[in-house]
């Protein structure tokens, strides 16, 4: 389990022009980023669960069992 920080996933995902990292708190909160987690008051993102998803909830349910 590798977590890095919000504002690292962003610059590795959205490399120039990026959205602003309040933004991606937001999506991190709506459940939008998969494997988001917040620690204290920091959002981490797990590249290990951000990797298998796909955005197929079936799928997901599979590997997730």
């Amino acid at each position: 389990m590798s977590r890095i920080p919000l504002s690292d996933w962003k610059e590795k995902n959205y490399p120039g022009k990026c959205p602003s990292l309040r933004t991606c708190r937001n999506w991190a909160n709506d459940g939008l980023i998969p494997g988001a987690v917040k620690v204290g008051g920091l959002w981490f993102v797990d590249e290990s669960i951000e990797k298998q998803a796909n955005g197929n909830s079936r799928v997901a349910r599979i590997l997730a069992a």
